[in-house]
C-alpha cells in the first residue's frame, strides 16, 4: 500500500516538477555544461580505476620479470592516474558550479514573479492568505526548489552516468560477476521508492509546521507593535 501511495504521489509530484521546465530552459546552456562536465568527470573516474588496475598488473609483471602491459613504464601509468584524478576534480567542480548557478537563477526568477504577483493582490487576498504562508512560500519553498534543481540535476547525472560507466567497466572486467548483482537491483529500487515516499511526507509536515510558526510569530510581533507604542510616537503625542 505504501508503494501504491508513493506511486500516486510520485505522479503528482512529477506533474508539479514539469512546471519548472520553462524556468530551467532559460539557462539550458548552463545545464548542458553541467551534464557534459559530469560526463567527462565520470570518464576520468573510470580511467583512474583502470589505471590503478593497469599499474597492479604492471607491478605483477615486474615481479615475475615479464613484459609490461601495453609497453608502458610504471611512471607513465602513475602520471596517467594523477592526470585523470586532476581532470576529474576540475570537471566535477565546474559541473557542480553550473548546476548550483541554475538553481540560484531559477529561485531568483521565482521570487521576482511571486513578489510581482503579491503586489497586484487586493485586501481579500491578504484576508484569506496568512502572512506566514506568504513568508514560507517566498523563503522556505523557493529555497527547496533551488536545492531541488541544484542537487536534483546532480542526482539525475548519478542515476544515468553511474550505471552507464559502472556497468560498462564491470562488463569489460568480468561478465559473470556483473550478472550476479542484477537480482539485487529490483530490491534496491523498491527500497529507494519507499524511502523517498517517507521523506516526502516528512518534508511536507515540516513545511506546514514552519508555515504555522511563521504565522504565529508574525501575529505576535504585530500585537506587540500595536500594544507598545514606540518612544517617537510617545514624544509626538506629548508634543501634540
Amino acid at each position: 500500500m505504501a508503494y501504491c501511495r508513493g506511486k500516486n504521489n510520485g505522479q503528482t509530484a512529477l506533474k508539479a516538477l514539469l512546471r519548472l521546465v520553462p524556468y530551467i530552459a532559460r539557462y539550458r546552456l548552463q545545464v548542458v555544461v553541467g551534464f557534459v562536465g559530469f560526463f567527462l568527470s565520470r570518464f576520468f573516474e573510470v580511467s583512474t580505476y583502470y589505471g590503478v588496475a593497469l599499474g597492479i598488473d604492471a607491478i605483477g609483471a615486474l615481479i615475475q620479470k615479464e613484459s609490461l602491459p601495453y609497453g608502458l613504464e610504471i611512471w607513465q601509468i602513475v602520471v596517467g592516474i594523477v592526470s585523470a584524478v586532476v581532470l576529474r576534480f576540475i570537471f566535477v567542480s565546474r559541473a557542480r558550479r553550473a548546476f548550483r548557478l541554475v538553481g540560484q537563477k531559477v529561485s531568483f526568477d521565482l521570487r521576482e514573479q511571486l513578489f510581482a504577483s503579491v503586489l497586484v493582490q487586493g485586501p481579500a487576498f491578504f484576508g484569506r492568505i496568512g502572512v506566514g504562508d506568504l513568508m514560507t512560500r517566498a523563503i522556505q519553498d523557493i529555497s527547496l526548489v533551488q536545492r531541488l534543481i541544484a542537487f536534483g540535476l546532480i542526482q539525475v547525472v548519478i542515476m544515468v552516468y553511474a550505471p552507464l560507466f559502472g556497468m560498462t567497466a564491470m562488463l569489460f572486467k568480468s561478465v559473470s560477476l556483473t550478472l550476479l548483482i542484477l537480482p539485487l537491483l529490483p530490491i534496491l529500487y523498491f527500497y529507494a521508492q519507499y524511502v523517498a515516499t517517507q521523506m516526502g511526507e516528512s518534508s511536507q509536515q515540516v513545511q506546514e509546521a514552519l508555515s504555522m510558526l511563521a504565522t504565529q510569530t508574525q501575529e505576535n510581533l504585530s500585537g506587540m507593535q500595536r500594544s507598545s507604542p514606540s518612544p517617537r510616537r510617545k514624544r509626538n503625542q506629548t508634543i501634540l
